[in-house]
C-alpha cells in the first residue's frame, strides 16, 4: 500500500534461500480518475478467502475492490467507487465477503455496502453509524 502514489505493489516472495528474495509484478492505482489534488491510500485489507483486496483512497473518498488471481497474485481492479463519506481511515470486510464496512475519519461515521462481485459495485445500505473520529476497524469470526 503506497500512501503517498495511492498504489498498490505486488510482489513474488521466495524464502527458500539465506536471504529472502522479493520482485515486483504488479502496480495498479487505487484512485478512480488521478486528478484529486490530495489522495492517499489509507487502507487496505486481504478478504479471508484470499479471493479478494480491498483499499480505501483519502482525499479521493473512494473504496476499491479487486479480485486476485489465484495462481499469479496479480490484481485485477473489478470498481472504485465514491463512500459518501470523508476521508476513509480504515476497512474491512464480513466474513462471508459481501459487505464493506468503511471508516470515515472526517465525517465521523461508519459506512456498509453491499459488495456485488459480479456486477461489479458497491452498494450502499443502511444509514450511517455515527462514531467520533474512527480510526481503525478489525471484524473477526468468532466459533463457539
Amino acid at each position: 500500500n503506497c500512501e503517498l502514489t495511492s498504489e498498490i505493489c505486488v510482489y513474488t516472495y521466495d524464502g527458500s534461500g539465506k536471504d529472502p528474495q522479493f520482485e515486483l509484478i504488479q502496480k495498479i492505482s487505487t484512485s478512480s480518475d488521478g486528478k484529486k489534488e490530495y489522495r492517499a491510500c489509507a487502507a487496505m485489507k486481504l478478504a479471508p478467502s484470499g479471493k479478494y483486496l480491498y483499499a480505501a483512497t483519502a482525499g479521493e473518498n473512494t473504496a476499491a475492490v479487486y479480485a486476485i488471481d489465484q495462481e499469479t497474485g496479480m490484481l485485477d481492479r473489478l470498481c472504485v467507487l465514491p463512500i459518501s463519506g470523508e476521508f476513509p481511515k480504515d476497512l474491512d470486510v464480513f466474513p462471508g465477503e459481501k459487505t464493506l464496512v468503511v471508516l470515515n475519519h472526517e465525517s465521523n461515521e461508519i459506512r456498509f455496502f453491499t459488495i456485488d462481485y459480479e456486477k461489479k459495485l458497491l452498494i450502499m445500505k443502511g444509514k450511517p453509524v455515527k462514531v467520533e473520529t474512527p480510526n481503525c476497524i478489525l471484524i473477526s469470526k468468532i466459533e463457539g
